[in-house]
C-alpha cells in the first residue's frame, strides 16, 4: 500500500521528467488511485498523473474522454 505523500513524490518526479517543474494544482482520491495535476493557472491539457494505491504503478488520466471527468467528480478533491 502506498500513502499519499509517497504517491505525490512519485507523481511529481514523473511530471518533472515529462513537463518540467510545475506546482501541484489539484489532487484527488479516486478510491483505488490518487490523481495529481501539475501545471500553471493559465495552462490546460496536461493529463492528471495517477498512482495506484496498492501497486504504486503510474498512469495518466486525460480529459477527454469525458468519462474521466466523471471519475474526478466522483472522487474526493483533497486540500493542497
Amino acid at each position: 500500500m502506498i500513502d499519499i505523500k509517497e504517491a505525490h513524490n512519485k507523481a511529481q518526479r514523473e511530471a518533472a521528467l515529462r513537463y518540467g517543474d510545475y506546482p501541484l494544482k489539484e489532487k484527488y482520491d479516486l478510491g483505488s488511485e490518487w490523481a495529481f495535476y501539475f501545471g500553471t493557472d493559465d495552462d490546460a491539457g496536461a493529463p492528471y498523473i495517477t498512482v495506484n494505491k496498492k501497486t504504486g504503478d503510474l498512469g495518466f488520466l486525460t480529459i477527454p474522454p469525458f468519462e474521466n471527468l466523471d471519475r474526478l467528480k466522483a472522487g474526493k478533491k483533497l486540500p493542497l
